[in-house]
């Protein structure tokens, strides 16, 4: 059976944990990784919106 491709390109998942290692940190981890899931999901929809504009290019842009 031939497979056929998808029309457009799959979401990148954010890299999770490996499960083979015992999981370290604490609420402070929890939290850091929270903020880096908030920060990629982020990015990943403004590259599919084309509003991949920075903070700093927007700041730039006020002067």
């Amino acid at each position: 059976m031939k497979q056929t491709k998808p029309l457009r390109p799959s979401v990148v998942p954010f890299p999770t944990a490996r499960r083979s290692r015992k999981r370290v940190g604490g609420p402070l981890a929890d939290l850091r990784a929270e903020a880096l899931r908030d920060r990629f999901r982020q990015v990943s929809e403004a590259s599919y919106t084309g509003d991949a504009t920075t903070p700093l290019k927007k700041l730039l842009k006020r002067f």
